[in-house]
């Protein structure tokens, strides 16, 4: 059975984090996977080490790529470009911190792992929690660990819905280390156009639409699963200057 690599970044979202793992501790017959996880060394309350320290108790396996809070290493692609060097398993599932999955969203996959399988995956949907429900249960949290995640955020409530035939975010899941070495040249961000968030533009766009577009001809021509349990994207901030991290602490 291959092996995914999960990649995640967090920055000041140390408390979403833990509901994250939450929901990855109660997978029901997953596939074997490891958690690459980048961060910010030192920062946060409770930090990524404690947090981390305390799920390898509960049999999650990690690879750490901690970072340093300096220029371009503050930027998302720049960041997966290190986890991408970093990696070592056949599958790479880029996520966000604040992804949610239904206990049985990992054993769904399996059988959509396999050496006949095309090198994407676009699987699922995502559904977005209500923002002030979603800061006022963080900002409340005082564990390390979510019983029933995934139910637990979908009790925070829902206000928007997207499927992924409409260019839901979230649909393009796993795609085999493979791809990006042929397609990408290794990088999960081009260094030439790496930037956090900005215009829309050929010097300014996102590195994760240009990674999808590289990959995937920007049209989900992967191998499209539609049988999953709905994932949940909790709510957060968009903001395109520096209060994006500032008002997510701690959060």
């Amino acid at each position: 059975m291959n092996k995914i690599e999960i990649c995640i970044v967090c920055y000041n979202y140390q408390r979403r984090l833990i509901m994250y793992l939450s929901s990855l501790v109660q997978q029901v017959d997953p596939p074997e996977f490891i958690i690459n996880i980048a961060y910010e060394k030192g920062n946060g309350n409770p930090d990524v080490e404690t947090i981390v320290n305390f799920f390898e108790q509960k049999g999650l396996k990690f690879k750490l790529t901690p970072y340093t809070h300096e220029g371009d290493l503050q930027r998302r692609g720049q960041i997966r470009n290190l986890q991408v060097e970093n990696s070592t398993e056949d599958w790479l599932l880029f996520a966000d911190c604040d992804h949610i999955y239904h206990p049985t969203y990992f054993n769904g996959l399996k059988k959509y792992m396999d050496d006949d399988c095309q090198n994407v995956i676009g699987c699922g949907r995502v559904y977005y929690s209500n923002m002030e429900n979603t800061n006022r249960y963080f900002e409340n949290l005082d564990s390390l660990y979510i019983e029933s995640a995934y139910d637990t955020a979908n009790s925070l409530g829902i206000i928007k819905r997207s499927a992924l035939h409409q260019g839901a975010h979230g649909g393009f899941q796993l795609v085999t280390r493979k791809m990006i070495m042929e397609k990408c040249n290794g990088f999960y961000g081009n260094p030439k156009y790496i930037t956090r968030e900005g215009k829309m533009g050929e010097n300014r766009t996102r590195s994760d639409r240009r990674f999808r577009s590289n990959i995937d001809g920007g049209a989900y021509k992967s191998k499209i699963v539609t049988d999953l349990p709905l994932q949940i994207h909790l709510e957060h901030y968009r903001i395109r200057d520096t209060d994006h991290f500032n008002m997510g602490m701690q959060r």
